[in-house]
Order: structure tokens, then sequence, then C-alpha cells
């Protein structure tokens, strides 16, 4: 599958300004002991200082100077297997979480509203915090491809947070539940994006991949991750029973969580030849002696938030992507996380059969995800930029429909609109996020090199960090309008037919008026890199 994407004929060979984090040795040409030489390597010694094992880039696996033998494909499909074990937990978490806390535990949706609030804050500091952390430790420490199996365990144990009820005592199950709620919730999302930053990072910080390159690999992705999600669904909902002991759904948890570990580990090995890179390097560093750097080695390599906000905020193309980023985010995670409320109310409770319903709760994320790789298809041909234009008009069309000419009891009509409406929306987020993240990464690269900053480490992860500080809050957004609209109306179908149309509605105006800012098309990515190779290389002749 992976194997094929990239021949390893086509993997450049990396030089001392290569795109993002470098292999800590220099390869100068010559041994001759000249002037020249000398002051070469001592200043490729100081611009990689502390990198000796940092070798994050899917670029910097070559089979010519890796004693595992490890190539490019071997990196990738590592990413895939971690890929479909974040899937996994994902899946089931989205299909179940609100069911449990407002079903199983009977929260009341005012305190499900507040606590969506405070971990909304909680989540949007966490995820910018770990982006800071992922982009610092590849630019001095350690690489990202090396975290990626302790963060993903670590994932896996947090995603059975919410399943479990803490004990209580009488009188103090509500604010216990409550409390509960934001715990998990922050613990389970902030480990999910942590975890996603540097599986994602890899792959945008990588330059000398081509679009079609990197889009064979998402695609590829997808199609291995839509086979998971369908199985897991089907199972899980064979053991969610509400008014059981949920024992046996309990111990699903803990099967597919241990599962999912495996996979992350499995994935590492892949990418680093061993399960437990990060532990190694621990080690390493402890007992290493610890060396005086040069002032130089700080400077050039560390982040610097001053620099870093004054370049976010010089970004264009990135005012136009948060901007319509923000509320597709909103859109996705509502319709997600709802889905299942909007099915059993709207659909089950209109004469639909239980099985009928939880058939359709099954294949719901397979269906997107088939369309997230149909979506690859005009992606190739017209890139992803044209596409989300095509989706805003596409939803907008949706919305005005159902709001002309269906209403509560239109049971097929709303059946058809939350197959469609969900499925293309997450498909073009799902397809179109990483491309414009890589393009995001690449503008930013080449900023830096327009002003002489080749040694500036790479803001891979800080772009979606800085995409999370933006998005995150905006995932509680519909799901407190949801609460409050739910508790204060009399007819609870009814407020549920218009919290499924409204939001696309009014969202879809306001993205297409952004999206038409953003500037980044295929013709003008590829001439950037044509001439971030240049200048880099032209650097490179400079240093000489």
């Amino acid at each position: 599958m992976v194997e094929t994407i990239l021949p390893l004929s086509e993997t450049p060979k990396r030089n001392q300004y290569h795109d993002g984090d470098q292999s800590g040795e220099y390869h100068g040409g010559g041994t001759a002991n000249t002037p020249s030489n000398k002051n070469r390597s001592t200043r490729a010694r100081r611009h990689d200082a502390g990198r000796k094992y940092a070798r994050s880039d899917i670029s910097s696996f070559d089979t010519d100077d890796d004693s595992k033998g490890r190539t490019r494909n071997h990196v990738l499909l590592g990413l895939t297997i971690a890929g479909t074990a974040s899937s996994i937990l994902t899946t089931i978490f989205s299909i179940f979480h609100v069911d449990v806390f407002l079903h199983v535990y009977e929260l009341p949706l005012s305190s499900y509203g507040r606590g969506s609030f405070i971990f909304a804050i909680i989540n949007t500091v966490n995820d910018l915090v770990g982006a800071w952390i992922v982009d610092h430790a590849s630019a001095t420490t350690i690489s990202r491809a090396d975290m990626v199996g302790v963060s993903g365990c670590i994932f896996a144990i947090c995603f059975l947070t919410p399943f479990f009820r803490w004990k209580s005592q009488p009188g103090a199950r509500l604010w216990q539940d409550t409390f509960h709620f934001v715990i998990s919730m922050s613990l389970y999302d902030t480990l999910y994006s942590f975890t996603s930053i540097l599986i994602g990072s890899i792959v945008t910080d990588d330059h000398t991949m081509s679009d079609k390159q990197r889009v064979q690999f998402l695609a590829s992705g997808k199609l291995v991750t839509m086979v998971a999600s369908f199985l897991v669904a089907r199972i899980g909902l064979s053991f969610f029973d509400i008014d059981s002991s949920m024992f046996d759904f309990r111990v699903f948890l803990v099967v597919m969580a241990t599962t999912a570990a495996l996979l992350f580990l499995s994935g590492q090995t892949l990418i680093s030849g061993t399960p437990f890179p990060f532990i190694q390097w621990f080690w390493k560093k402890r007992r290493r002696p610890s060396r005086q750097k040069h002032s130089s080695d700080i400077g050039t390599r560390k982040l610097q938030w001053q620099k870093v906000a004054r370049d976010f905020w010089k970004h264009k193309n990135f005012h136009s992507w948060i901007v319509m980023e923000m509320l597709l985010e909103a859109q996705v995670t509502f319709s997600s996380f709802f889905l299942k409320t909007f099915v059993d109310k709207l659909v089950f409770e209109q004469g639909y059969s239980r099985e009928t319903c939880d058939w359709f709760l099954s294949i719901a994320r397979p269906i997107t995800q088939t369309t997230t790789l149909f979506a690859y298809i005009p992606i190739r041909k017209f890139g992803y930029p044209r596409l989300y234009s095509i989706l805003f008009i596409s939803n907008f069309v949706l919305a005005v429909s159902m709001i002309s000419f269906a209403g509560p009891g239109s049971t097929g009509s709303i059946i058809f609109f939350l197959i469609v409406y969900p499925a293309i929306t997450r498909a073009v987020q799902s397809s179109g996020f990483h491309l414009a993240m890589a393009d995001m990464v690449l503008e930013m690269k080449r900023m830096h090199a327009l002003e002489g900053r080749m040694a500036e480490p790479s803001l891979a992860g800080l772009f979606m960090g800085t995409n999370a500080l933006f998005c995150k809050p905006m995932e509680s957004v519909f799901p407190m309008i949801a609460a409050s609209a739910l508790e204060s109306s009399t007819s609870s179908d009814r407020s549920l037919f218009y919290l499924l149309v409204l939001p696309p509605f009014v969202c879809s105006i306001i993205q297409y008026a952004a999206w038409s800012q953003y500037s980044l098309t295929p013709t003008r990515t590829a001439n950037m890199r044509s001439e971030l190779k240049l200048l880099k290389q032209e650097h490179h002749d400079s240093t000489d």
C-alpha cells in the first residue's frame, strides 16, 4: 500500500540547509584541514548543535545512511499505522461520549454546557503549549518522529477516562460528574491534539514531497482508517446499552485502547527501528555529561515567541484560513458529537427501527471516509482551494432547501441531509487540512529565506497549534447553544431540526467570503517550492 507511494529514487539527499530538521552530521566535501574547511565545519557544528539524535523529517530516512535499513516508505507506513490507531479511538469517542454523559450519567444539559465552556478554555491553552513543545523539542533535542509511540500510548489511556465514572458521595454526584466531564474531556482532547500535531507536522514539514506524493499518502491512509472505523463502530454499538451496567462495553473499550497502543508502538518501530526511542533518548541524555553550548547555538535554534507571533501576523493566507477553519471545525465537531442525538430524536422516534438506526450510525464514518477518498480526485486536478469553495456553495444550497421545504417530521429529507452534509463537509476538511498546512508552512519558510533566516526552526507544529488556539473554542460554541436551546425549548424536535440546518446556512456565507482571499493555488505553491530550493542553494554556495 504505502510502500509503493514514494520510490526511493525520488527521495533527494539532504543537505545542510534542508527544510526542517538536520541529521546532526555535516557532510562538507573534502577532508583537508584548510582554514576554509575548518570554518565550514565550525559553522555546521554550531548550526546542528544539540541535534545528534534528532531525525524527524521523512526525508532523513535513507537506506544509504541508516544502519537499520529504514526508508521513507517505512516511515510513511509507520505513520499510517499510527493514524489508524488514532482513528479507532476517535471513532468510538465521537459516537458514544455524549450519550454516556447525558443519558448514562444523566448529566444535566446546563452542566454539560458550562463544562464545555471550561473544557474549551483549557484545551485551547494545552494545544498551543503542546505545539510549542513539539517544535521546540524538534529544534533542540529530540525529533518529532521519536515521540509518536509514547504520545499514542498516553492518548490510549486518556481515551478511557470519560467512560469510567468516578465514585461519589451522596449529594455530590452532580458536581463530581461535571468535574469528571471537564477533566476527562481535557485529557482526551489534549493527547489527541498532541498526537495529531506530531503525526501531521512530520508530513507537512517535508517539502521534498510533491503535491501528488502527499495526496497519494493521505488517500492511502484514509482507505485503511475507513475499514477500521466501520468495524469498531459496528462492534461498539452491539455492546453499548444505556440500561445495562456497561460492563461489557467497558471491556470492549479497554480492548480497543490496548489494540490502539500496540498499533502506535508498531508504527513507532517502523519509523525509528525501536518501539521506545523516546525512552532510549531520555536515558542517553541523563548519562551523557553536559556540555557548554555556544551562544549562537541558542540564538539560532530556540524558538522565540516574539518572532513567531510576528511571523504569523504577517501571514495573510493563514488569516483567511483561520476564519474559514474556525467555522468548519465548529460544524464538523457539532454534527459528529450530536449525530446519535439527531438520529435518535429525528429518525428513531419517528418510527424507524433501532437496528436501522444503529446501521446508519455504523456506516456514517465510512461514508465520510469514502467521500474523502473521492475528494482527492478533484484535488489532484483542480487543487484543494477550489474544492473548499464548491463545498461552501453546496452547504448553502442544502441548508436553504431544508429550511424552505422540510421540517422536523420530514424524516426522509433529514436522513438525506444527515448523510450528505456531514460527509462532504468532513471529507473536504479532512482531505484539505494537511495539504493547506504544508502550503502555509512552505510559504512561511519562503518568508524566512527571503529575510535571510535560513537557520530558523520549523514552525510546522505551531501552525497546527495556532490553528487549534482559534478553532478549539469554536468546538464548544454549538454544543453550548444546543444545550441552552434544548433546555428552554418546549419542542425538542423542532429545536434539533434548526440546530441541524442553521449552522451550515450561516457559516457557509462567512466561509465563502473569507476563503476568497486565500491565494495559495497549486501553481503558486509549485513556484514557491522551486524558489525556496534556489534560495537555499544560493545560501549554501555563499557559505562555502
